[in-house]
């Protein structure tokens, strides 16, 4: 009976050592290399002696079988005597039910349950039982020797396939399974130096689509070819943006795009030509993947690009931090919405965003202000200046002073609004 239970285990072992061989993780193995754990090493070199390694699984496997079926024979035989004692004289039938009988001990103990288990827990599993294993291979190398030349003469003899071995590369799921992993051991500690949800999303990062990134046509602002510079001025402080694309006719025609200090780096008495500012645009499908185009707008030190369909529509554009925020999430920039201030310091002295409409302000606070071509406060402190105020600067604007708290270099981002006679207001 004790030669049935090694023979058994043995089956089981070798069986339990091909599921986890199979299904351990290459990558974290490949990290305890690096590290000299003496457990990966010896599994590193049946990951590249894959050949040997199999086919010791399978002689070992297949002796342990041998062995199990000499021992279990005659342990079966009395016992189905006693009970069948028919059995006694049909030879061929006692065979057949040893041999059932047999094969559903084995496929349960030595195949299935030793896979299924050592399958769910294969890094752990592999490393524990790598030495024995390698106790194991060394038995049996003579053997394996034998059959993996042998087989390989015959496939290359017969069939014309060689032997060559395939160097390993990891893919995509065995890095995936790692980092969750990690995140998983790590989900409860209050502060990781590495958000490792970052490599996860570089790691799919290349199936990303470009029309996944984009902002849409409905939200891009644009200005027309032939615009005058003040026009285009207000434009800049009323998007809050560096950057406004320029298009002939419609947005469909998009021929390039301006930086704001172009514009406003140029003398106002030099006339003023918007073709002659604007700046080349990448143009791109929507169906290019989001890593080729940050590699093309990288190598090309550009920071935008505008999105095409199929039929050459402006579907809408894209620039390096969308392209970003598939990696690293939600990035701070000029196109996000900033926070809009409305204060009331006093009666009639207020503290306004420079990006809030002026209808808006008129109607909820009955500033009185002036409608015009424009449609922001800060608009209006720029068509009444004609250029950008340094912070700080203030100046009389009809029955308003009006301070400049916060102006970046493309916006006036805060002022400050004070009446200078009571219940003036239209």
């Amino acid at each position: 009976m004790l030669g049935v239970m090694l023979a058994l285990s043995a089956s089981a072992f070798f069986s339990g050592m091909e599921s986890a061989y199979l299904n351990c993780n290459r990558f974290r193995l490949e990290l305890r290399q690096k590290q000299g754990q003496a457990s990966a090493l010896i599994l590193g070199r049946f990951v590249r002696q894959s050949d040997e390694f199999l086919g010791t699984i399978l002689i070992g496997n297949n002796l342990a079988l041998v062995l199990y079926g000499m021992f279990l024979t005659p342990l079966m035989e009395p016992v189905l005597v006693a009970w069948l004692p028919m059995l006694a004289e049909m030879d061929l039938a006692m065979l057949g039910i040893q041999t059932l009988l047999s094969s559903v001990v084995v496929l349960l103990l030595g195949e299935y349950f030793p896979k299924t288990y050592f399958r769910a827990h294969a890094d752990t599993l592999s490393l524990v039982l790598a030495r024995p294993m390698l106790i194991v291979y060394y038995l049996l190398y003579p053997f394996v020797y034998l059959v993996s030349r042998s087989s390989r003469w015959l496939l290359d003899r017969w069939i014309g396939v060689t032997g060559n071995k395939v160097h390993r590369v990891f893919d995509k799921a065995e890095l995936s399974h790692w980092i969750n992993d990690q995140v998983d051991t790590r989900e409860e500690a209050e502060e990781q130096e590495v958000d490792l949800g970052y490599f996860h999303k570089a790691l799919y990062f290349s199936d990303v689509k470009v029309r996944a990134c984009m902002i849409p046509r409905t939200e891009l602002v644009g200005i027309a070819l032939n615009s005058a510079r003040g026009e285009v001025l207000g434009k800049f402080n009323e998007s809050g943006l560096s950057k406004l694309l320029i298009y002939q006719d419609s947005m469909d025609h998009v021929t390039g795009y301006v930086h704001f200090h172009s514009v406003l780096a140029l003398d106002e008495n030099k006339a003023f030509n918007l073709q002659e500012l604007q700046l080349p645009l990448a143009i791109v499908p929507e169906s290019m993947s989001a890593s080729r185009l940050l590699k093309q707008l990288t190598t090309g030190r550009r920071s935008m690009a505008l999105v095409v369909d199929e039929l050459g529509g402006t579907s809408g554009m894209v620039t390096v931090e969308d392209l970003l925020e598939e990696i690293f999430g939600e990035i701070q920039d000029e196109h996000d919405e900033p926070e809009r201030t409305e204060q009331v310091l006093a009666p009639g002295h207020y503290r306004f965003s420079g990006r809030l409409e002026v209808d808006y302000l008129n109607e909820q606070y009955g500033l009185g202000i002036p409608t015009g071509p424009y449609e922001t406060l800060g608009g209006w402190v720029l068509e009444c200046l004609g250029s950008l105020p340094e912070a700080d600067h203030v100046w009389t604007e009809g029955s308003w002073e009006v301070k400049a708290e916060a102006v970046s270099l493309t916006r006036i981002d805060l002022l400050s609004l004070r009446r200078l006679e009571e219940g003036s207001s239209d």
